[in-house]
């Protein structure tokens, strides 16, 4: 039997905090879970019999095939604390691990490569890898925006912040948004596709500038942003 390590996370913690507390060093077992609703490639993280957790949804599919190939494993080993995540397409509270898969030799390197052609996720945020440049002749709740690039719906030439499905924020919109100030049609938009990558059964999501607050809506399985032609 071959094996392979790669550091991941534990998904979904702020869904299951209440009925487990991870501890450095605890070990969980990896089931493919085909029988989920939103994700029939889902891979349950499980301690005791009661799932705790699942694989990033990013490379779930290629470790739910590997599950799926006789005397294949996969152990889940925590190495950190929870954390926030900043993998814009799920977010929410993760806890960082080890992913210890055992096989056959070929399923090995076949998942092996599967994981490193995966786009890892961004870093850690400005709050903790780069602050935001708020500077002693700033205001307490007022920056400069004019020391950062404009934003703008096509791909910019400045250093962007994030992309997703053609749609981009800068750094100025990052700045925007972590000031608290006023968001823009772009930004909600934006937030929506996060929303729409993360729940793709769910109905609405939108643009805001295409929807009003009394346009009819289905109510099944629907979430929308609408602009009051006010504030946001």
């Amino acid at each position: 039997m071959d094996s392979y390590e790669v550091n991941s996370c534990v998904r979904g913690y702020h869904i299951y905090k209440d009925i487990w507390s991870p501890s450095v060093g605890e070990s969980l077992i990896c089931e493919r879970e085909i029988n989920n609703p939103e994700d029939p490639y889902a891979v349950a993280m499980m301690k005791e019999q009661s799932i705790v957790g699942h694989i990033p949804r990013k490379i779930s599919a290629a470790c739910s095939l590997f599950l799926a190939k006789e005397g294949s494993s996969i152990t889940c080993i925590i190495i950190g604390k929870r954390q926030h995540s900043w993998d814009p397409p799920q977010g929410g509270l993760e806890v960082p691990c080890k992913l210890v898969f055992k096989g056959k030799k070929v399923a090995i390197s076949k998942i092996k490569k599967l994981i490193i052609a995966t786009p890892e996720a961004p870093e850690q945020p400005a709050s903790k890898k780069r602050k935001v440049n708020v500077t002693a002749n700033d205001e307490a709740n007022e920056v400069n925006l004019d020391k950062y690039p404009d934003s703008t719906d096509k791909e910019p030439t400045q250093v962007n912040w994030l992309a997703l499905n053609g749609k981009y924020l800068t750094e100025k919109d990052r700045a925007l948004i972590t000031l608290g100030n006023n968001l823009s049609d772009k930004h909600i938009d934006f937030a929506q596709e996060i929303l729409k990558k993360q729940f793709p059964l769910v109905n609405g999501l939108k643009s805001t500038l295409n929807v009003v607050a009394t346009a009819p809506v289905n109510p099944v399985n629907f979430i929308q942003i609408v602009h009051t032609r006010g504030n946001h």
